[in-house]
């Protein structure tokens, strides 16, 4: 941001800031570091993702935090959420983190994703002096540790319209905001640590 832009911009310098959907698919954040303004938004669906964008910028001028026109295209890139290990090795490499695809079900977080992978990485290539048996190795561990920490919870018996309900009512209150939105399935606090 200019010296002027930052001047509208009412964004908080010192922490971040999320704001759920109103459809449950989602949630978008922003964030300040010095003169960069950080905006983004995650869906569950591709549809329609840039009308989502737009809309959530509206929010963000509606609010009165930012008051300077933004471009129209945004730098960055999108994840895939998954479930099961994407192809994780090719040509005696193993990928780690963003490159792996590797993101949490719940948030789309990869900070945790990208370090304990990275850890499960290294601890296959020093058991193992073949990159293949350490590659089925990493594969097979950084499987295990995915489905620990992503057990499903499927709602798909509620209807859609009772979901949303539900959920906005649910997250007016600061019991479920805290212990669940953020300890759970943002900062995955219930997940042990990864232990080599």
């Amino acid at each position: 941001m200019t010296n002027a832009q930052q001047a509208e911009c009412d964004v908080s310098g010192t922490h971040p800031e999320l704001f759920i959907c109103r459809d449950l698919k989602g949630y978008g954040w922003v964030f300040r570091k010095g003169n960069v303004l950080n905006i983004g938004l995650g869906r569950e669906h591709e549809t329609r993702l840039s009308e989502h964008v737009a809309a959530f910028c509206e929010f963000q001028y509606a609010r009165g935090r930012i008051r300077f026109a933004l471009p129209t295209r945004f730098h960055g890139h999108a994840y895939r959420l998954r479930t099961q290990v994407p192809r994780v090795s090719a040509s005696n490499v193993l990928l780690i983190g963003d490159a792996a695809g590797l993101a949490s079900a719940h948030s789309g977080e990869g900070i945790r994703p990208a370090i304990e992978s990275g850890l499960l990485a290294a601890s296959a290539l020093i058991e193992n002096s073949d990159p293949k048996t350490a590659a089925t190795q990493y594969a097979a561990r950084l499987q295990a540790r995915m489905r620990m920490g992503h057990a499903e919870t499927s709602s798909r018996w509620l209807p859609s319209a009772a979901q949303i309900w539900l959920g906005q009512k649910l997250l007016r209150t600061q019991w479920f905001t805290r212990h669940v939105v953020l300890d759970r399935w943002f900062l995955d606090t219930k997940q042990s640590a990864l232990s080599l």
